[in-house]
């Protein structure tokens, strides 16, 4: 009996000094552990700092306070890639569309153009200069642009894809003083809206057709706007069922027909007829 309870005093002892000596191993390895080093994030350039006040002076509608900051960055582009340089660029270019400097706003997306942008396509960049060279009656120039366009498209080094996007985010109308002009461009680019709704690209092919379709409803709501002088009405009318007439000339041949497509047509036939009779009661 007294051996057995030396034995548990030795063996409590023994424990007792176990628990001891871990907790000064553990306070002894806790001292020579170093806190957490935080992340130091890599501090902008004064350049990026001025592109993201700049962009967010756009998102806010301020263009005139965004206009100088992207182009004092689109003055001094950097060696190499360079997206911040290509953005500004293009906003400066998209910036002097939208206050009616059509002639500045081509200089820019040209500029754009000479670089390998991965912002925005050639093909987009070239219908954006197409749009531009309507604006202020360089219909000449616009051709030629537009045979650019033509000619990787046969080459086939652009696809239904890349044009679906020129036309999706750059053919956009502001219905301005230019509106004639606004009206030309689109029918200068039709054959483009017809690629892509005759293809097999379903979602691209509903979307374009949707978008064709609101442009001339734009313009021919602009028919009763009072702020439009009854001549350019007038004129406009006009353009607007010849403009209308020439779509029934991309039909495809046979019986079977593309469904957007014959959506536009009945939408084209319709409109077509109620402005001749409008024209032909003098109601403009």
């Amino acid at each position: 009996m007294f051996f057995s309870c030396n034995l548990k005093i030795t063996l409590g002892i023994i424990l007792a000094a176990g628990w001891i000596s871990s907790c000064a191993y553990l306070q002894e390895n806790l001292k020579d552990e170093k806190p957490p080093v935080e992340e130091i994030k890599p501090q902008l350039s004064e350049r990026e700092l001025m592109f993201n006040s700049a962009e967010a002076e756009l998102k806010n509608g301020n263009d005139k306070v965004a206009l100088p900051m992207f182009l004092h960055i689109a003055r001094d582009p950097a060696e190499g890639a360079d997206p911040i340089y290509e953005k500004s660029l293009l906003n400066v270019g998209r910036i002097y569309e939208r206050t009616d400097q059509s002639e500045k706003a081509i200089l820019a997306f040209q500029e754009l153009l000479k670089t390998n942008s991965k912002v925005i396509t050639k093909t987009s960049l070239r219908m954006a200069i197409i749009k531009n060279h309507f604006r202020v009656e360089n219909y000449y120039q616009a051709r030629i642009v537009r045979t650019e366009i033509d000619a990787d498209y046969k080459q086939q080094k652009i696809y239904l894809q890349d044009i679906f996007q020129a036309l999706y985010y750059q053919t956009d109308l502001y219905l301005d003083r230019h509106i004639l002009d606004e009206l030309l461009f689109i029918g200068e680019v039709q054959k483009y809206f017809v690629y892509v709704i005759e293809s097999d690209l379903q979602t691209e092919s509903e979307k374009t057709t949707d978008l064709l379709i609101l442009y001339y409803k734009k313009f021919v709501a602009q028919l009763d706007s009072s702020t439009l002088a009854p001549e350019l009405k007038k004129n406009l009318m006009i353009s607007l069922i010849n403009q209308l007439n020439k779509f029934d000339r991309y039909k495809m041949e046979g019986e079977s027909q593309v469904t957007n497509f014959n959506r536009f047509s009945n939408f084209a036939n319709d409109t077509q007829r109620k402005l001749t009779e409008r024209l032909a009661n003098g109601k403009f």
